[in-house]
């Protein structure tokens, strides 16, 4: 048991580095939900114009909706929703 849970750690950090892609832009993966409860791991990233957010959802109902600060839970005008 112990072995899987840190195979499976190892494994997410693995998954979780970003990939550089030939033409220099990044793949962050972002794994939502699962062993680490309702978060997303890494729970923060620094992508740049052009790079690529892939989420994995696992366990739990979760989505991806771009907010402001100041209305979190609100949808921006004209932001992304993973439904």
């Amino acid at each position: 048991m112990i072995f899987a849970c840190i195979f499976s750690t190892l494994l997410e950090i693995v998954l979780l580095a970003p990939s550089i892609a030939a033409n220099g832009s990044a793949t962050f993966d972002i794994i939502v939900g699962g062993d680490a409860g309702l978060v997303y791991t890494p729970p923060v990233v620094y992508p740049d114009v052009g790079d690529t957010l892939r989420f994995w959802f696992r366990a739990k109902n979760h989505s991806v909706t771009q907010s402001s600060f100041e209305y979190p839970c609100t949808k921006l005008d004209g932001g992304f929703d993973s439904g």
